[in-house]
């Protein structure tokens, strides 16, 4: 989804910070549910994107998860950047 991070690559991003984005893409027949972070690998700091792809048939279904898709999507952002920390301070 090029749509994800347009925008998103030249800012500064607080360090915990994760921004989530629903993109209800009709016409494409999808939603994309995507989560902007930053984070830290053998490069230096980054901003990255994860997006979870729903069919658009389902959305009615999905809204009544998005609060709890996006609460269990941070912890697991936070165990990667825990991880990503580990492998930066191996390097």
């Amino acid at each position: 989804m090029g749509r994800t991070l347009h925008g998103e690559l030249l800012r500064d991003a607080p360090e915990n910070m994760v921004d989530t984005k629903l993109f209800v893409l009709k016409d494409h027949g999808i939603v994309c549910h995507s989560f902007i972070f930053s984070g830290c690998d053998k490069s230096g700091a980054n901003v990255s994107g994860l997006s979870l792809i729903v069919p658009f048939s389902e959305f009615k279904s999905y809204l009544p998860f998005v609060e709890l898709v996006e609460e269990r999507v941070k912890i697991l952002i936070a165990k990667l950047r825990v991880l990503q920390a580990k492998v930066h301070k191996l390097s």
